[in-house]
C-alpha cells in the first residue's frame, strides 16, 4: 500500500483521469529514498515470518538494520532477511573480507566512472537529441551503446554494495551473472537482476502455482507485468515487462526447438530481442518508444543523404570504451583471471 500511494498514485490517476474524462488532481509527491527495495524488504520478512521460515526479530534495531542497511537501500540486490540472519546476528570481519570488499567496490567504481559514465554521453548523442536528425544507423548504434552503459550503470552499483557489505561482514547474492552472454531471454532473466527475479519466483510465481499447479504461462505473464511495473509508473514499462514475459512463455512453449538452434544464432536472437527490449525501457513514454521503433527500420534520413562517415561514430575515444565494455560483457571473470595469471608466469620466465 505505502508502495502504490508514493510511487503509483499519479500514474492511475492520469490514467482516470484519461479513461473517464475526469479532472482529478495529481498530487506531486515526493519519492522516500529506495522505497521499491526496502517495501520488498519488509514484504519479504512478512511472509517468511508468516510461513514459518524464519523467526521474528526480537530487536527492534537489528530489525531496523536489517530494513536500511545503506548500501543496499537505493539499487539493491535485494537482501531477504533469511540470508542476512546470521550476519545480523553474529558476524565477523576479517583482514581477508576487508581486501575483498575494496576490490569488488574498485571494480564497482570502475564500472560506473571509467564505463558507464563515459559511454553516457555518446548515448545522450544518438539518442538524446531529436530524433528526427538521425540516420537508422545511429539509432542501432545508440542503443548498443545504451545496453552497455546501463549494464554496468546497475551492476556496477550491485558491485560496489556486494563490496561493502562484505567490508561490514554481511555477504550478499550475486545480482548479475554475465547476462550479455546468454542465449535464451530464460537465461537472460536468470543472469539480470538476480535478486528481483528470485523475489518475484518466491512471492508471486510459485504461491500462484509455479509450474506444477494451474496455467504456468499465465503465471509467467503475472510475474513479468509485475516486474515492468515495478521498474517505473509508465506504459513503457508495462510493454516492457509483458514483452518480456511473452518472449520467456514462446521460449517455455517451443523449448525443445529452442535447444536445437545453433548457439551462435541462438545468442544472436538473443541480444537483438534485448536490444530492442531496451528501448521501452529507455523512452520517457510509450509514444516515443514507438517512434524509436519505427524509426529504427525507417529513417527519414539515410547514410545516402548526409555526409556519413565512419570516424563520426567510430573515434579512438568511442572504440576504447566500447571494446573495454565488450570485454567486460562477455568475457567471465575467471577467464580474464586466468589470462592475466599466464601473463604473470610469463613475465617471471622471462
Amino acid at each position: 500500500g505505502t508502495l502504490v500511494v508514493f510511487k503509483y498514485t499519479g500514474f492511475l490517476l492520469e490514467n482516470i483521469n484519461q479513461l473517464f474524462h475526469c479532472n482529478l488532481p495529481i498530487p506531486n509527491l515526493p519519492l522516500p529514498l529506495g522505497i521499491s527495495f526496502f517495501t520488498f524488504r519488509l514484504v519479504s520478512y512478512l511472509i517468511d515470518c508468516a510461513w514459518g521460515k524464519v523467526h521474528a526479530e526480537k530487536n527492534f534495531f537489528t530489525f531496523l538494520l536489517y530494513v536500511s542497511f545503506f548500501p543496499i537501500t537505493v539499487s539493491g540486490p535485494i537482501a531477504r532477511y533469511a540470508s542476512m540472519q546470521k550476519d545480523l546476528h553474529s558476524r565477523s570481519i576479517s583482514a581477508y573480507d576487508i581486501s575483498e570488499g575494496f576490490g569488488r567496490i574498485a571494480i564497482g567504481l570502475g564500472k560506473k566512472v571509467i564505463l558507464a559514465d563515459n559511454l553516457a554521453p555518446i548515448v545522450e548523442q544518438f539518442l538524446g537529441n531529436s530524433l528526427i536528425d538521425q540516420t537508422t544507423f545511429g539509432l542501432w548504434y545508440g542503443i548498443i551503446v545504451y545496453s552497455m552503459q546501463m549494464y554496468f550503470d546497475f551492476s556496477g552499483y550491485s558491485d560496489m554494495a556486494v563490496g561493502l557489505g562484505r567490508m561490514f561482514g554481511f555477504h550478499f547474492p550475486e545480482n548479475f551473472r554475465y547476462p550479455y552472454t546468454s542465449k535464451s531471454i530464460t537465461e537472460f532473466w536468470n543472469r539480470w537482476h538476480i535478486s528481483l527475479g528470485t523475489w518475484f519466483k518466491e512471492y508471486v510465481y510459485i504461491p500462484l502455482g509455479g509450474s506444477r499447479k494451474g496455467n504456468v504461462y499465465f503465471h509467467l505473464f503475472v510475474v513479468f507485468f509485475a516486474t515492468g511495473i515495478w521498474h517505473g509508473a509508465h506504459w513503457n514499462m508495462v510493454a516492457w515487462g509483458i514483452l518480456n514475459g511473452l518472449a520467456v512463455i514462446v521460449e517455455r512453449k517451443w523449448k525443445k526447438q529452442r535447444e536445437k538452434l545453433p548457439r551462435f544464432f541462438a545468442w544472436l536472437m538473443t541480444m537483438i530481442f534485448v536490444y530492442f527490449s531496451w528501448m521501452l525501457f529507455m523512452a520517457p513514454s510509450f509514444g516515443n518508444a514507438m517512434e524509436y521503433f519505427r524509426l529504427l527500420f525507417h529513417s527519414p534520413y539515410s547514410a545516402e543523404n548526409i555526409n556519413f562517415q565512419w570516424s563520426f561514430f567510430l573515434t579512438g575515444r568511442t572504440m576504447f570504451f566500447l571494446i573495454i565494455a565488450m570485454i567486460g560483457s562477455f568475457m567471465p571473470m575467471q577467464w580474464r583471471e586466468q589470462i592475466c595469471r599466464r601473463w604473470k608466469r610469463a613475465d617471471g620466465s622471462a
